[in-house]
């Protein structure tokens, strides 16, 4: 009953953000859930005003209109444009919708104050919440195995925001993790050492509609570095022969064979990434900013990534902004290193392959980035209380599936088991190694990890679809 009048105040203060977790508990297959946010939303309509209610409605109906975009056949679509009312029958009536917020980093961020002092103000002020003035016609459809649906929106403020409406993918565990990095990137702004830095994880808002679909704010101006350096590998007569390199790196082969043609491989793909940093920002000055927030950025996502065993992270799951040089990560599906359960076994804590090291200037990793992973590293020490709450509540959720699913899986599903995973996070925090049981120094660790990620042994064994050797 506390927890239920808690979420009721919550949505009457703030129904433009409540509503969108309140909407997914609804559509949830899980029936208990069902149950209880069915509670929440008749107790709000029966002692709340009738603007409320409406409000409820409204932002239910567009909702709806988002699932039904999701839900839509396009198997046999061969178009990239598409007619949101025509081809996709949006079915939300109105022009404008402002019960809800459109989702964006911006409009989920509580404005606290730094000092944890009560402050008598709306921590979600008018100024800051964009909502839905005008849907535009034109949709776009991405050219991967889901077909996720871009759509294009006028806000309240006369700005044009992108989302896309994404089937057949539980976005639930990339929310939780947003909210982790929303921590992360609180706790790098009250420490002195980071916030000299600037240091903060560049992320985007994610809202389930329920376990299969969803819609992922659209972070504008940002490439893969797969993309980009594939471009420049093209312009310079170098293609990417992967059946010659899976034959030299087989794993038939012995260890000492495959490290001998991996270290060829390298040789032949010649870093490029910090190419596209000189040709991206001519002005010196540009330039030297967009690097430094690109080993900064890098840096702290490395650190964070390897405590949580981010895996996955091949070259279309980190971007690079085309306007600052931060770094972006996408696709968080792979946690809890699952990614050492694979086939294909991961073997790196993150991806650190010689193009990203290429591109952190001339003293690569030793040194804005083995700085940057120390401050974090640190940070991360000092915080562990809260860190671990957040990931404990992470971990043990009911609904969330942990079992491997990948194509590259075993012949049987593993499930995770939570409190093993929570003991390993754990001794990462304090900073003892696998190898040991005592914890090491800050800059111990960030040296072993930074081995670990940059160790031809390791890298010679990864996946040939990760890339390893670009």
């Amino acid at each position: 009953q506390v927890i239920l009048s808690i979420i009721c105040n919550c949505t009457r203060a703030y129904p433009e953000v409540v509503l969108y977790s309140l909407y997914a508990q609804i559509q949830s297959v899980n029936s208990e859930r069902v149950s209880r946010a069915e509670k929440i939303c008749s107790t709000l309509q029966r002692d709340s005003t009738s603007l409320l209610s409406k409000q409820v409605t409204s932002a239910f109906q567009l909702l709806e209109a988002f699932k039904g975009i999701c839900r839509t056949d396009l198997s046999r679509n061969k178009r990239s444009k598409l007619h949101l009312w025509d081809d996709l029958q949006f079915s939300y009536e109105r022009k404008e919708c402002r019960a809800l917020v459109i989702p964006l980093r911006i409009n989920f961020q509580i404005l606290l104050p730094a000092s944890g002092e009560h402050v008598k103000r709306n921590q979600f002020p008018a100024e800051k919440r964009v909502k839905f003035l005008k849907f535009e016609s034109k949709v776009s459809i991405l050219a991967s195995m889901q077909k996720p649906r871009r759509l294009f929106i006028i806000g309240t403020d006369g700005r044009r925001y992108s989302l896309l409406c994404k089937p057949h993918d539980d976005l639930r565990k990339d929310a939780k993790l947003m909210e982790f990095t929303t921590v992360v990137n609180r706790l790098l702004k009250t420490n002195p050492e980071s916030e000299k830095r600037q240091l903060e994880i560049l992320s985007y808002a994610v809202v389930p509609l329920n376990e299969s679909m969803g819609l992922i704010e659209w972070v504008p101006n940002v490439r893969t570095i797969r993309d980009i350096m594939l471009k420049y590998y093209a312009n310079r007569g170098i293609n990417l022969d992967i059946h010659r390199i899976k034959a030299l790196l087989d794993e038939d082969k012995s260890l000492s064979e495959r490290m001998n043609n991996f270290s060829k491989v390298v040789e032949w793909y010649k870093p490029v990434l910090q190419l596209w940093f000189f040709d991206q920002f001519s002005d010196p000055s540009m330039w030297y900013s967009a690097r430094n927030n690109y080993v900064r950025s890098a840096a702290v996502m490395s650190i964070v990534g390897y405590l949580v065993g981010l895996g996955d992270r091949h070259g279309d799951n980190i971007m690079i902004s085309e306007t600052v040089g931060s770094v972006l990560h996408v696709d968080f599906d792979c946690l809890f290193e699952k990614g050492t359960k694979l086939a294909v076994p991961e073997r790196v804590p993150f991806r650190l392959t010689h193009n990203l090291v290429a591109a952190f200037g001339v003293s690569g990793v030793e040194g804005p980035f083995r700085k940057t992973c120390e401050v974090v590293t640190s940070l991360i020490r000092s915080n562990e209380s809260v860190l671990m709450n957040i990931l404990e509540s992470f971990l043990y959720d009911p609904i969330m599936d942990w079992r491997i699913k990948s194509k590259r899986r075993q012949q049987e599903d593993e499930k995770l088991k939570p409190q093993i995973v929570m003991n390993a996070i754990r001794r990462k925090v304090r900073g003892i190694l696998e190898i040991g049981e005592l914890p090491v120094s800050v800059s111990g660790q960030v040296d072993a990890v930074i081995q670990q990620a940059t160790s031809t042994e390791n890298l010679a064994q990864m996946y040939i679809g990760w890339m390893p050797f670009l």
